[in-house]
């Protein structure tokens, strides 16, 4: 009886596992297919590899690499130093003859959305520069989700220490503008989610141990066993294993948003703005910054990607998104005046 119960396990447990490398092998070739390269592939990048922490400036990009970051049509790679890579560029920032210039901001600057490293902003401004002088080098410093504030703190402790710096150009707004609304009573100066993240992460470290290494291999090596933990991260425990911060980010639906926040976050955007006009203009930097654009209702010309990326933003907020923020860019055009 034993015998017979121990072999119906053994038969239930081998057909257990075929049916799982069955369907770990079709989810393979699917994603492939479908992706035009294997799960591995692109799953060891877009698993945080390719950042790592500074505590002075914040997150920053490891040097060459090619990562597919989320919301990106294609792979942007990095540089030597850690910077987007214009095209598999060749820069040399140790170089005095050359005139660099650094382009920072958010998701913007650092390419999201564009189809290769060669059609990012930076990008482009290089090869025009280019045609005037050929010693004209454009930096792309952007990184996703930075805010004017960080803007300065990567300036004052990572590039202008390190590299020769001939000018620096900002295009931010958004970010600022966006934090003050989803952040709502927990929104202060100077404020940034990376801090918060950043606080987190730090007062939850976990010591290493064998699990956590077999898991996080299991993650970039399965594509099933990657949606299963997918799923049950996002539905079952995220609410139990996320701050507070977390949780009213992963809310989506819900956005608590508040005009009370606009006119103090746009003055503190335009002082970190004039921090960084001051910092430069002690170190003789030029220093030039713009307001950035946003995909909003007024704007006809759209490509496909971003419609499709406007589409699913506007499911995640409501109608009052885009009056807030404009709202916040003629406070910053007033405190400028």
């Amino acid at each position: 009886m034993n015998q017979f119960k121990l072999n119906n396990f053994s038969k239930i447990f081998l057909s257990t596992i075929i049916l799982l490398l069955v369907i770990e092998l079709i989810g393979q070739i699917i994603y492939f297919f479908v992706k035009k390269k294997s799960f591995y592939s692109y799953h060891l990048n877009k698993n945080e590899t390719f950042t790592f922490i500074n505590f002075r400036s914040g997150q920053k990009f490891k040097p060459n690499i090619s990562a597919h970051m989320p919301g990106y049509p294609d792979n942007l790679e990095t540089n030597k130093y850690g910077f987007i890579s214009n095209n598999n560029d060749k820069h040399n920032l140790k170089n005095f003859t050359k005139k660099n210039i650094f382009f920072v901001g958010g998701s913007t600057v650092e390419g999201r959305g564009a189809s290769s490293n060669k059609t990012t902003i930076p990008s482009n401004l290089e090869r025009c520069l280019q045609k005037i002088d050929k010693d004209y080098q454009v930096i792309n410093a952007g990184f996703s989700g930075d805010t004017a504030f960080q803007e300065f703190l990567r300036l004052s402790t990572n590039i202008i220490p390190n590299y020769n710096t001939h000018a620096v150009i900002s295009l931010s707004g958004r970010n600022d503008a966006h934090n003050s609304f989803i952040l709502n009573d927990t929104w202060r100066e100077n404020d940034n989610l990376y801090f918060k993240r950043m606080n987190y992460k730090i007062n939850n470290l976990k010591e290493d141990c064998i699990f956590c290494a077999i898991n996080q291999k299991l993650l970039r090596i399965s594509i099933s066993y990657y949606s299963l933990n997918y799923f049950i991260d996002r539905y079952f425990l995220s609410f139990q294993n996320y701050s507070k911060f977390e949780r009213d980010m992963k809310a989506e639906n819900d956005f608590l948003m508040s005009d009370k926040n606009i006119s103090p976050a746009a003055k503190n955007f335009v002082e970190s703005l004039n921090l960084s006009n001051f910092y430069l203009k002690n170190k003789k930097i030029e220093y030039f910054s713009f307001i950035q654009p946003t995909l909003d209702e007024n704007l006809k010309l759209l490509t496909e990607f971003e419609k499709n990326k406007k589409k699913i933003f506007e499911k995640k907020v409501n109608n009052l998104y885009w009056v807030q923020i404009f709202e916040f860019y003629k406070f910053v055009s007033n405190c400028v005046k």
